[in-house]
């Protein structure tokens, strides 16, 4: 090789895993980044899964706004999705409604027709019943089923310090009675915190089972 040549290396935004593997979008909730909490280590459960994934800080966490975070999550999956590979959704609390409002108005989007999975972590749905609803209009949430082959993984703690458990139980209760593809894990108490947040890392084996759990049932479609 010449002196003046140099290495061209590949753009950092492509796959770097199995091309036909999911494409994780993970979403963090109010006060969160997209590394707080169980995140980093759900990142690597995804990655030893030959997995890609997308992780965005979205702006403000402290005063969020959903059209800036929608338009840095659009923008993370437009940079690094392949087009052909499924999508599988993870949201933590406002993370979790994030990920739905910006589903619901993009479903005739060809992004929202490869999303195979929807995994939520403590989520909140129901803008109404918060003790601040941020100005957030609520949820159409029938419209999920017009995509017909999601998969929905759901995890709280009954005893969830931050929301309590009614939007998990009105989660549940569309979903089931929608007879969608869905399965609910229900933690009576957990050893860590109960909203699953915090300003500390942690890793969630529940959180990683139900990762795996969901890749495995999406790669052997």
């Amino acid at each position: 090789m010449s002196t003046t040549e140099t290495k061209t290396k590949p753009p950092v935004d492509l796959p770097t895993h199995g091309d036909k593997n999911p494409l994780f979008v993970f979403c963090h909730g109010y006060y969160g980044c997209g590394t707080n909490c169980w995140f980093p280590f759900a990142h690597t459960t995804v990655a030893n899964q030959d997995c890609d994934f997308v992780s965005p800080d979205c702006p403000n966490p402290t005063n969020p706004r959903y059209q800036e975070w929608k338009v840095t999550l659009l923008d993370s999956i437009k940079r690094k999705w392949n087009k052909t590979q499924p999508l599988i959704l993870v949201g933590h609390s406002l993370g979790c409604y994030t990920l739905l409002r910006i589903l619901i108005e993009s479903i005739s989007d060809d992004w929202a027709k490869h999303v195979r999975g929807f995994f939520f972590v403590a989520p909140v749905v129901v803008p109404k019943i918060l003790p601040d609803s941020l100005g957030l209009p609520e949820l159409e949430l029938e419209k999920l089923f017009e995509l017909n082959n999601i998969k929905y993984h759901h995890l709280f703690c009954t005893n969830d310090g931050a929301l309590g458990s009614k939007h998990s139980e009105y989660l549940r209760k569309v979903l089931t009675d929608g007879k969608s593809d869905y399965k609910c894990l229900e933690l009576p108490q957990v050893p860590y915190d109960s909203h699953f947040g915090g300003f500390k890392h942690y890793p969630v084996k529940e959180i990683d089972q139900c990762l795996i759990e969901l890749i495995q049932e999406i790669k052997h479609e």
